[in-house]
């Protein structure tokens, strides 16, 4: 058993997403602004429906926001990145936690209450699922219950020019009440003593380098050896056991 950690939502220095912001806030709370694809489902809420028009440009304010993750049903579609490796027919095979992470900016006059927050922007662990299954595009297609599972899930049934290589599921977690903090207060573009000493890609390769920049387009992993200090600094910031 071991975790994936994606990134995820939108921010303004990536075209694709939505050049939107999610904001973190004094005592660790934000708001998770799920990116924009077009074309999106005309039945999905909009950002205005969502309350986060503040935090799109204008052009998006009443359009559909992409449900992926969905993290009232525990779904999440996947389409591979570059340098991911085997790791979604790991978490198929082994099991585990899928964790997502998301650019926050600061968005307060106060000072943070917690010395980890950074008050310039940072990457963030903002919600997570215990996997419940690993799904192929082609097995979601052919199976009636799992179109089932899947419904609630933005990328199901739309319209695109792509395939969906992984639908995954959850048993159980959901969005956070706080974020989890993965980069240095000082310096957001280091990973944290946490990242740098529990974390690493894909290919195992370690984060720990002081020196190395932390790149936020990354998927990460959390081996098993080291779930229980990933689960320890998750509770330490939301008060979530995973």
């Amino acid at each position: 058993m071991f975790a994936v950690l994606i990134h995820v939502g939108q921010t303004p220095n990536v075209r694709w997403t939505g050049r939107g912001r999610c904001p973190i806030y004094s005592d660790g709370t934000f708001r998770f602004v799920p990116i924009f694809l077009e074309p999106p489902r005309s039945s999905d809420p909009t950002y205005a429906d969502l309350g986060l028009p503040d935090f799109v440009p204008p052009s998006l304010r009443n359009k559909p926001a992409f449900k992926s993750p969905e993290f009232e049903t525990l779904t999440y579609s996947h389409v591979k990145r570059v340098g991911e490796s085997n790791v979604y027919d790991r978490l198929r095979n082994e099991s585990g936690f899928l964790a997502f992470f998301s650019t926050l900016f600061y968005l307060d006059r106060r000072p943070p209450v917690k010395e980890e927050i950074s008050r310039d922007r940072g990457a963030y662990i903002i919600g997570c699922f215990k996997v419940e299954g690993v799904y192929k595009d082609m097995e979601v297609a052919t199976d009636p219950k799992l179109q089932v599972r899947f419904k609630a899930n933005g990328d199901f049934g739309r319209e695109k020019g792509y395939i969906t290589d992984w639908w995954i599921s959850g048993s159980e977690g959901g969005l956070f009440p706080k974020a989890v903090p993965l980069t240095e207060a000082s310096e957001p573009s280091r990973w944290n003593i946490f990242a740098r000493s529990n974390l690493c890609t894909t290919t195992g390769k370690s984060i720990q380098s002081r020196d190395s920049k932390a790149k936020y387009n990354w998927t990460l992993v959390c081996p098993s050896q080291n779930l229980v200090s990933l689960r320890n600094w998750i509770h330490k910031f939301t008060g979530v056991q995973i």
